[in-house]
Parts: C-alpha cells; sequence; structure tokens
C-alpha cells in the first residue's frame, strides 16, 4: 500500500508539472492559483513522509489495537464466568 501511495503522488506531482510547464502557474489572484498550490504542496509533503519519516504507528491503529485488546478481555471474563457458574 506505501509502494501505491508513492507512485500514486509520484504521478500526480508529474502531471502537475507538466501542466504548469503547459500553462504557466496561474496570477496569484485567478481563482486557479490555491488548486495549484494545493496540487503540489499536498503531494510533495506526502511523499516526503512515506519516503523519509520513520515507520511509527499511527493513532489510527493504536485505537484498533486498543478496541481488539478490550474485545480480548471482555471475552475472558464472560470465559471465566461461564466456568465458575459450571
Amino acid at each position: 500500500m506505501k509502494l501505491l501511495s508513492i507512485l500514486l503522488n509520484f504521478a500526480l506531482l508529474m502531471m502537475v508539472a507538466f501542466m504548469l510547464l503547459e500553462h504557466g502557474m496561474p496570477a496569484p489572484n485567478d481563482s486557479d492559483f490555491f488548486f495549484a498550490l494545493l496540487a503540489i504542496a499536498a503531494p510533495a509533503i506526502t511523499l516526503y513522509y512515506l519516503l523519509f519519516c520513520v515507520n511509527s504507528e499511527s493513532w489510527l491503529q493504536l485505537y484498533f489495537r486498543r478496541k481488539a485488546a478490550e474485545e480480548k478481555q471482555r471475552l475472558y471474563e464472560l470465559e471465566s464466568k461461564n466456568k465458575s457458574q459450571q
């Protein structure tokens, strides 16, 4: 998935670069100016993160790991209640 993200971001940057070479950068008072800045900055920052940042766990991964641990604890408690009732 990481490789696919890198390839798609690189392709987006190349497409934006081609469009800028062909049409030029929009003027700051043009409505497309901020779109052009976003189209350059977003994939560039994402590529930088994907290529050079340490691969640490995200908050989403930690959240799902915590939910799985809570569910395992509940199942363990239910099994121990069932064993004590028998």
